[in-house]
């Protein structure tokens, strides 16, 4: 009967040792977020690193819009220059999903930028095409699907940045600049997201 009860305890031990690990992961995810917004790209690639190697599979679950932990760390290598080492944690996002839509866009830009344009517009229009159906899916997806882009300010600079990769000169500084506004409005809109389910709930709306 000890044996039994020692073995059940560790079980829970366990769990609760991973529930740990798993916030402490997220509040890395979240302080790399914001410095990332913050125009602190170094100390974005700390936590984003630190969170990587406490869990390497790691996937935000905010809202519906899912980002993998490497999608994170290959931006933060972009920001501040690092092309080559973006470009891989950039690929490692895409083995991990193909569905982490802003990944497979910076993938794109930064393939463009080491000498791969035509790959780089391939998964550019991916990415911008993947992410442009999931924002259109939305509405069927309950509240939080209505909650996304009211004032389709997202869909419409996705419109914007496929007509500028579709063109046969592509102005690769312009597409850059936009990658980066879409990034940063991304981040805003799961935090404007957040808030509203949070208020929702409050109302004694579901929040789903």
């Amino acid at each position: 009967m000890k044996r039994i009860i020692d073995l059940s305890s560790l079980f829970f031990l366990l769990i609760f040792a991973g529930g740990c690990a798993t916030i402490q992961v997220s509040r890395e995810v979240q302080s790399g977020r914001s410095a990332l917004k913050l125009n602190q790209p170094k100390a974005a690639l700390t936590h984003f690193e630190a969170a990587a190697a406490q869990d390497p599979n790691y996937t935000t679950r905010f809202t519906l819009l899912t980002t993998g932990i490497w999608t994170y760390v290959g931006r933060a290598f972009y920001a501040i220059g690092e092309k080559d080492k973006a470009l891989a944690s950039l690929k490692r996002a895409k083995e991990s999903s193909s569905d982490d839509y802003i990944g497979r866009i910076y993938l794109g830009l930064v393939m463009a930028q080491t000498g791969n344009t035509r790959g780089g517009k391939a998964e550019l229009e991916a990415g911008l095409k993947g992410l442009a159906a999931w924002l259109e899916s939305l509405p069927g997806s309950g509240l939080e699907g209505e909650l996304w882009d009211p004032g389709q300010r997202i869909a419409n600079g996705i419109s914007e940045l496929l007509k500028m990769v579709q063109v046969e000169r592509p102005d690769w500084q312009g597409i850059a600049n936009n990658v980066e506004w879409l990034g940063m409005e991304l981040e805003e809109e799961i935090e404007n997201v957040k808030d509203d389910k949070a208020r929702q709930k409050g109302d004694g709306g579901d929040g789903d």
